[in-house]
């Protein structure tokens, strides 16, 4: 038997890598913005301490307040009332219960954390986003953030450390019984003193935004960002590095109380690139100058009557104008030499609206027509004209002739063979007549009443020697069946290549006698979207279109979809 000894061989390596706090502090920058997500930055800041402090130089940060936090005020409030102390048992217990749910979901932000007071995050989640937070002891800081970044090309990383305030009562009260309240206003000013942000968002979650407050409740429950005086406490300490700004609003709350967010940010931001501004009333009067102002919009807000010529006086080198659910405009004159893209939704019949815009390129107009309204753009290549045109309403059309793209949604199509007639280059035609209504949840309800249904003039599009892609929306395909005998006399039709259909179909003879119609050998391509609640099922129809095009080319190609909710017309997006 052999035996065998075992030797040990000790060596000696000497490691040659730098330490991580000896990397410049750039680097350490990148590395910690390159986490992305606020859970990992959350953990990477307690590792070490050039990560706690690289966190103190984030650059985009992202706040949500939750519903929770206006909930848990809404409950304190009633239970420190003397009309619950002094309620019947069963009102008590249903406020109790209500405040045990409340505080349930607060302390939920709360988890994570050891006798040894280490950090431990957690997530919760909301309308999609999540939310990381991280609590310390004997302080609470908290960390709100996700991975989506404000503007393209900038860091998308959203963190935020605060310190927590709690007040048991604004009127002093101290009672044992009622719960801290978190005050989410004073968590965004406090942060704020501390960093210099290229990058801010504020935002109502969701679920928040369209709960009604009452009056008694509102001084209480009162996260109102818009508000002047928050505004005048945080936005001085970012004017000197802020290019990116947007804050959602209350939609319900915060739609009847005046802001002058524009001129507060106007005097002190003079550096904003993009701003984004939604549920919120705008008193334009003393706006300033913006000149480094790109791109804004406004979306559900209440506005006074001159902010559209206002806008156009003080912000002359915008690229991008959206306003969208815009109510109080009166008239205005835009000629910014260097806008390239605007949508105009505006949700008040205007006076008069005029535009000589020589760079635009794209233009959404999905509002209520004006009195009066002139556009002249001499670049436009695309163009989606959503509205009615009132009987004393006055549409004027200038140097209107490179149209590319045309996306038309309305039940008369006077402005339609205009529009036609003055760009014969069209390649892209989308047609529709808003008369189909959907549920929020996607499904069908039917057709709106006191809607004409009326059929374009499909002869004139023989006019369009170029038109390659033809759309028909569901509203336009529902009076194609209705006029079913108007529809197969036209016996010409353009060659176009590409059909796109959305349909809810309610009768399959007239659907089979239309498709015979509009599928001839010269197409290629069909795209094909039957809604799911439609009368006529999604196997007959294909039934049908596959027997008429059995004799197409190899090369023809059929792609049937089912739809739902989302509809989109156009290649292009505003």
């Amino acid at each position: 038997m052999r035996t065998c000894s075992e030797h040990k061989m000790q060596v000696s390596v000497t490691d040659n890598t730098p330490k991580l706090h000896e990397f410049p502090e750039s680097i350490i920058d990148e590395i910690f913005n390159k986490l992305e997500n606020a859970k990992y930055i959350a953990t990477a800041r307690c590792v070490c301490k050039c990560f706690n402090e690289a966190s103190k130089r984030i650059r985009s940060v992202r706040f949500i307040c939750l519903d929770k936090y206006h909930e848990s005020i809404r409950y304190g409030l009633r239970l420190s009332s003397p009309k619950i102390s002094q309620s019947s048992p069963s009102a008590r217990a249903q406020a109790s219960r209500g405040k045990q749910v409340v505080t349930q979901a607060i302390n939920s932000d709360v988890e994570g954390l050891d006798s040894g007071g280490k950090h431990e995050p957690s997530t919760s989640t909301t309308g999609g986003t999540q939310i990381q937070h991280l609590e310390r002891k004997p302080s609470v800081d908290r960390i709100e953030g996700d991975s989506h970044s404000i503007s393209k090309g900038e860091s998308s990383t959203a963190v935020a450390e605060t310190t927590q305030s709690f007040s048991s009562d604004e009127e002093g009260s101290s009672s044992d019984d009622e719960r801290p309240v978190f005050i989410f206003r004073n968590v965004v000013e406090r942060f704020l003193e501390k960093q210099k942000l290229v990058q801010l968002r504020l935002e109502i979650e969701g679920k928040l935004q369209s709960k009604y407050v009452s009056e008694a409740e509102r001084r209480r429950t009162d996260f109102w960002l818009s508000d002047p005086m928050h505004l005048t406490r945080w936005v001085p300490n970012v004017k000197d590095t802020l290019q990116h700004l947007c804050i959602v609003d209350y939609g319900q709350q915060a739609i009847m109380r005046r802001s002058s967010i524009l001129e507060i940010l106007s005097k002190n931001c003079k550096k904003l690139k993009t701003l984004d501004l939604r549920n919120m009333f705008i008193d334009s009067s003393g706006l300033e100058d913006m000149p480094a102002l790109t791109s804004i919009t406004l979306r559900c807000v209440k506005v006074t009557g001159d902010t559209l010529q206002l806008i156009n006086a003080r912000m002359r080198n915008l690229v991008i104008l959206a306003l969208s659910g815009v109510f109080g405009v009166v008239e205005g004159t835009l000629d910014i030499p260097s806008l390239k893209v605007l949508c105009l939704g505006l949700s008040t019949v205007a006076k008069d609206i005029s535009m000589n815009l020589p760079s635009l390129s794209k233009l959404q107009l999905k509002m209520l027509c004006p009195e009066k309204l002139t556009i002249s753009a001499t670049t436009l290549q695309f163009l989606a004209f959503n509205l009615e045109v009132g009987e004393n309403a006055v549409i004027e059309f200038d140097d209107l002739r490179d149209l590319q793209e045309l996306l038309y949604g309305a039940s008369s199509f006077d402005t339609l063979t205009k529009l036609v007639a003055m760009n014969p280059s069209l390649n892209k035609l989308f047609l529709d007549i808003p008369c189909m209504t959907l549920g929020g949840d996607g499904k069908w309800l039917g057709v709106l009443p006191g809607v004409p249904l009326f059929l374009p003039n499909f002869k004139q599009l023989l006019l369009c020697e170029r038109l390659g892609v033809l759309n028909i929306g569901p509203g336009l395909w529902h009076s194609m069946e209705v006029n079913l005998e108007t529809m197969l006399a036209v016996k010409n039709w353009p060659s176009f290549k590409r059909l796109i259909l959305h349909m809810i179909p309610g009768n399959l003879d007239a659907c089979t006698a239309i498709l015979r119609t509009l599928l001839k050998p010269t197409l290629t391509s069909l795209e094909l979207y039957i809604h799911t609640s439609s009368p006529v099922s999604y196997d007959a129809i294909v039934s049908q279109v596959s027997g008429i095009t059995s004799n197409f080319d190899r090369s023809f190609s059929f792609k049937p979809l089912v739809w739902t909710k989302c509809l989109n017309f156009s290649c292009f997006s505003l």
